[in-house]
């Protein structure tokens, strides 16, 4: 049996891999806290988590159950598929309704129940097409995360053969350079008003290869004034403090803040760079003996040693890296188009404003049928 707690609710979807483990049999459990396909899970609880939203699957392998930490909401006279999806659009003003410090925030249900007022077409049918739109938008997304997924570990075991054969070990400063980033003056309206250059902050990093999209954006005059430069797609990303210790590559040019570096490489490609930051972020986890990173300083990575593999190993594998991570990237960039297409479609279909019947999906993306 999963037990599902706050972790397990992100990014509006439920992440399995972050639920406990208990027998079944050993503890007894409450059958209004036994999850149903299709109910939807909020986060009751939580530092900054308090209010994300996530739907179950139609098909549980498994019995799941939820901690005291997410409450539950099950559809009565309505579409569950169609009701997942107007509780996600609404997680921002859910989110809302967390009250507390700000050092644990907790969720008024009575709130919840009583201010979000759900819409809805009166046809069941109606329902159901909405959803099967948008759900078949959110498979293909799922799909080419799946993909990456495989791809990610593909470059990881790669990378691993490379460092059997014939190598070097070197302080990291030796081969790669490390950037810093810092904030234009939030006081200064014309550093950030209608800004079209990402802003990398350590609450971007996602649980991808490429970081596409930002928080925040700020002007050329913005940039102009900070302690940051534009790094390329592609520049290695590691977060120093807050989320500490996330690895990930610019999808995009894009300044950063000073939570972050900026790892570029000194005559290895940058494939390499991302390889050998995730094992000195690991060894650095390592000699901290479980305890929680307080941050991440540059004389810690510059004196972290680091193996390298030989020239003409290292050129097979970038070789090899490079069509991999293209591949992963322009499946991320698909991801983010189609997501945008959803978050536009999702009012506009609920509202009536776009009739379901006239929906092409093949017409809204060339590649979503592909799947």
């Amino acid at each position: 049996m999963l037990v599902l707690g706050q972790k397990c609710v992100r990014n509006q979807q439920v992440d399995i891999s972050q639920a406990r483990y208990h027998d079944s049999d050993a503890k007894q459990i409450k059958a209004e806290k036994v999850v149903q396909p299709l109910d939807i899970l909020v986060n009751a609880t939580g530092v900054g988590s308090a209010g994300r939203v996530a739907q179950a699957p139609e098909q549980l392998a498994d019995t799941w159950t939820t901690d005291s930490h997410v409450l539950t909401l099950r559809a009565s006279g309505i579409d569950p598929l169609y009701l997942g999806y107007f509780v996600k659009s609404k997680q921002k003003v859910i989110e809302g309704m967390a009250e507390g410090s700000t050092g644990q925030t907790e969720m008024n249900k009575a709130r919840l129940c009583t201010e979000i007022v759900v819409t809805y077409p009166e046809s069941r049918a109606t329902q159901r097409a909405i959803a099967s739109i948008l759900s078949a938008l959110d498979h293909k997304i799922a799909l080419n995360c799946r993909i990456n997924d495989h791809l990610a570990v593909l470059l990881e075991a790669a990378y691993d053969g490379c460092l059997a054969h014939s190598s070097r070990i070197v302080p990291l400063g030796e081969v790669i350079k490390i950037c810093s980033g810092g904030t234009p003056r939030t006081s200064v309206d014309e550093y950030w008003r209608d800004g079209q250059i990402p802003f990398f902050a350590p609450g971007d990093v996602v649980d991808s290869v490429f970081s596409l999209s930002t928080a925040k954006h700020i002007t050329k005059q913005g940039l102009a004034n900070c302690n940051s430069d534009l790094y390329e797609t592609g520049t290695v990303m590691l977060t120093a403090r807050g989320t500490v210790g996330k690895v990930t590559m610019a999808g995009a040019p894009m300044a950063m803040n000073q939570s972050c570096f900026a790892l570029v490489g000194l005559g290895v490609p940058q494939s390499v760079v991302f390889q050998a930051i995730k094992r000195v972020v690991r060894s650095l986890q390592a000699k901290a003996n479980g305890a929680t990173f307080a941050a991440i300083n540059i004389k810690d990575l510059e004196t972290e040693n680091v193996i390298v593999p030989s020239s003409k190993t290292l050129d097979r594998y970038s070789n090899f890296a490079e069509a991999l991570l293209l591949q992963i990237l322009e499946n991320e960039k698909e991801s983010l188009e189609l997501s945008q297409i959803r978050d536009v479609l999702l009012p506009k279909l609920m509202s009536g404003e776009i009739d379901v019947s006239q929906v092409d999906l093949t017409q809204l993306n060339g590649h979503l049928s592909d799947g």
